[in-house]
């Protein structure tokens, strides 16, 4: 079985060393550029903050990928599943504390989709 969350995973750190290698490349050099390695450095920390907006686009990819998985092996006769989507987890109960006179309630009783609980994680 071709877990989603796997390919979730993976897709994410396609695009975390889409950006680490070429500044690993760069610090790896032997006429190391400071300038140069500062200004890539910085660019990485650029990039990376805006890896973790671009949530939605990753798991559109990794769902697109897994649909093409699965009618892949369609033609290759193969017992292999290939999940399409996060399987949708059970919530966890909160439990409720005493409150004293005058607390309000602060629990969040929200129920976190599959998609937000990775998200999070």
């Amino acid at each position: 079985m071709l877990k989603f969350e796997t390919n979730l995973t993976a897709s994410t750190f396609n695009r975390i060393f889409s950006i680490t290698t070429p500044l690993s490349e760069c610090l790896q050099t032997c006429g190391l550029d400071l300038l140069q390695a500062w200004r890539m450095v910085q660019s990485a920390i650029g990039k990376f903050e805006m890896i973790s907006r671009e949530f939605p686009t990753v798991l559109n990819i990794t769902t697109q990928f897994a649909k093409k998985a699965k009618s892949k092996r369609a033609s290759f006769d193969t017992d292999v599943g290939v999940e399409e989507s996060l399987p949708s987890k059970a919530t966890k109960r909160i439990p409720k504390r005493k409150l004293h006179f005058g607390e309000k309630d602060d629990t969040d009783n929200r129920a976190m989709d599959a998609h937000e609980d990775y998200q999070v994680q």
